[in-house]
């Protein structure tokens, strides 16, 4: 081979290298380890629609382990779960079962599981193997995970639906829950379990007990060592926000609030499911109690297009309610 001709396959390959670079392809892009830390930013950040199109469009089946990929599927499945894209996410784990999670062995595989039938279960699927897990694999599961299935488990209790409620209530698997954080003394971050407690116990007019569980969390809120993007940290604290207002009338801290929140919300590219639930409730209410007309705020609820067209749906009576509430006010 000629001189020229080295010269110009050099030119060549340093021009693919620039391209490939450009890109962002390389031999470590799909790593595990690359993928996980760019979702963190995202979920850092309040982009969830970014990470999880991050997590199922950069893994690969060809160059990760099994365990590895099955770990982002099922994160991905999650985050669409609590954005209320259930079928999304059920197909995404029934992808999952029909490829890789056969191949998963030892605790990596029932960690797997444990995740995908608690998804299934708050999804409104089946709660039957969920409740197997609870009852059969306390010892082969981490701490945090299984206090976090018996809060899914208490949750669907409290939801009703396809459980024989006269068999266990959601108080007992709440408490479970609760009390299992409380025992472990090792480095935890038992956000959902805590809120989910906290949640029945205010509408179950336990005020004081409320109290209790919400204000550790509240103070580690308060003095920034928790992520407000963060889905499950978002969720909470505007539930607690609604509760306040809703169930203990606390309405001068709900409007001391209501800035923060509207502040907050706007980061999400998209809205966790319990959070934006929570939000419009309290906003449409505050609007009444404020004396100003609730059809301002739902139009902007009805023109904000991270706002699904079921949870509009959902709150149509709502609305009619509290605008009935605003020109009564005035007789």
């Amino acid at each position: 081979m000629s001189v020229k001709s080295i010269v110009k396959l050099i030119r060549v390959f340093f021009f693919f290298s620039v391209l490939v670079l450009s890109t962002g392809y390389s031999l470590y892009a799909n790593s595990f380890a690359e993928i996980s830390k760019k979702a963190n930013e995202f979920t850092r950040k309040g982009k969830i629609l970014a990470e999880i199109d991050t997590l199922l469009k950069m893994r690969n089946l060809e160059t990760m382990k099994p365990a590895e990929y099955g770990t982002l599927t099922v994160r991905a499945a999650i985050k669409l779960q609590k954005l209320g894209k259930c079928q999304q996410a059920y197909d995404e784990l029934m992808k999952l079962e029909k490829s890789y999670l056969m191949q998963i062995q030892n605790n990596d595989r029932l960690v797997l599981m444990t995740h995908k039938h608690r998804i299934i279960a708050l999804c409104g699927g089946d709660a039957d193997n969920l409740k197997y897990i609870i009852d059969n694999w306390k010892k082969y599961l981490p701490h945090s995970l299984y206090a976090l299935i018996l809060s899914d488990y208490g949750k669907r209790l409290e939801s009703g639906i396809g459980v024989n409620k006269s068999f266990a209530s959601p108080s007992y698997y709440y408490g479970r829950s609760i009390g299992e954080i409380l025992a472990y003394k090792g480095r935890q971050y038992p956000i959902e379990p805590i809120s989910r407690a906290s949640e029945f116990l205010a509408v179950n007019h336990q005020e004081d007990f409320y109290d209790i569980i919400v204000q550790p969390v509240l103070r580690a809120y308060d003095k920034k060592r928790l992520n407000n993007l963060h889905p499950n940290v978002f969720n909470f604290v505007v539930a607690n926000w609604n509760l306040q207002l809703t169930h203990q009338s606390e309405i001068e801290y709900a409007r001391r609030f209501i800035k923060s929140k509207d502040k907050q919300i706007s980061k999400f590219d998209a809205i966790p499911n319990g959070a934006l639930h929570d939000y419009i409730n309290a906003k449409l209410l505050l609007s009444v109690l404020n004396f100003e007309n609730p059809s301002f705020v739902w139009d902007k609820i009805k023109n904000d297009n991270r706002v699904p067209e079921r949870v509009i749906k959902w709150f149509e009576d709502v609305y009619l309610l509290y605008s009935v509430f605003y020109k009564t006010s005035f007789l």
